[in-house]
């Protein structure tokens, strides 16, 4: 994506602290996590974390990206199902 004018950095941080640091000089960040329909209190958190965080830091924009599994997707009327 540089030949676009964009440059990407990766963070996985493990915890609040390294998080923190990761965020020090950014402007936007793109917060993405997986199988978010599986997600348990702990990545909740850590997205809220991040929100908290990025307002600290200044960051002018968040994005959160959370993809979901589409062999848990179900619906019983087939006309209201997402997929």
């Amino acid at each position: 994506m540089a030949e676009k004018g964009v440059t990407l950095e990766k963070h996985q941080a493990n915890s609040g602290s390294s998080l923190d640091i990761a965020l020090e000089g950014a402007s936007k960040v793109l917060y993405f996590t997986h199988n978010y329909t599986s997600m348990t209190s702990d990545k909740n958190s850590f997205l809220i974390g991040t929100a908290k965080l990025a307002k600290k830091h200044g960051v002018s924009s968040i994005t959160a990206v959370c993809p979901v599994e589409y062999d848990l997707a179900y619906s019983e009327n087939m006309e209201k199902n997402w997929i």
